[in-house]
């Protein structure tokens, strides 16, 4: 199966804290590969996957009520210290409110900051080591896809019971970030 290659053109970050885990967000601008563009160029570029979409952001009020469903995907690990994934895969996780997160960390973390961060998942399936920068997808009121965070951290055992963090991206300053950013050139 013939993909297209991109390379990482820029990467601006949001001013990540590795000790607090706050910001962990970044935008890359990609272009084609040479190695893509020439495959473009030339006359055999018959099964190429042309595809790429954007999403939109989840509005800064979306409601994320307890237990309501996100789609979290990546080619991180299929599960703890087991094997990367080959291709991408994806999983359903459920969402916990700030407080219910809060109260499942307390013992094993210090970092969870409900204001800037989400927890989900916590289940059978759930993102995992190589899954970290992927998105967390949720259905809007029109049944729209709609990016509400970017899977960050969890426990480091994946599927362990404890939910894991993303970044949210509802989050005023989060939003402004990214629209800001998204526009330069």
């Amino acid at each position: 199966k013939k993909e297209l290659i991109y390379d990482v053109e820029k990467k601006i970050e949001f001013g990540y804290d590795s000790n607090s885990k706050v910001n962990d967000i970044a935008l890359m601008r990609v272009k084609l590969s040479k190695e893509s563009e020439r495959q473009l160029m030339s006359r055999s570029n018959s099964g190429l996957n042309f595809r790429i979409e954007t999403i939109a952001m989840a509005p800064k009020d979306m409601n994320l009520e307890e237990g309501k469903l996100g789609t979290v995907s990546g080619f991180g690990y299929t599960k703890y210290q087991g094997q990367q994934a080959k291709e991408l895969r994806k999983t359903f996780v459920a969402i916990h409110t700030p407080e219910k997160c809060s109260n499942l960390y307390e013992n094993v973390t210090k970092v969870y900051n409900g204001t800037v961060m989400l927890c989900a998942g916590g289940g059978e399936h759930d993102a995992c080591q190589g899954d970290s920068g992927g998105p967390l997808v949720m259905k809007g009121e029109n049944g729209e896809n709609l990016l509400v965070g970017n899977t960050s951290w969890g426990s480091g055992s994946c599927s362990d019971g404890y939910p894991a963090a993303w970044s949210n991206n509802r989050n005023p300053e989060v939003q402004s970030w990214i629209k800001y950013n998204a526009n330069l050139d």
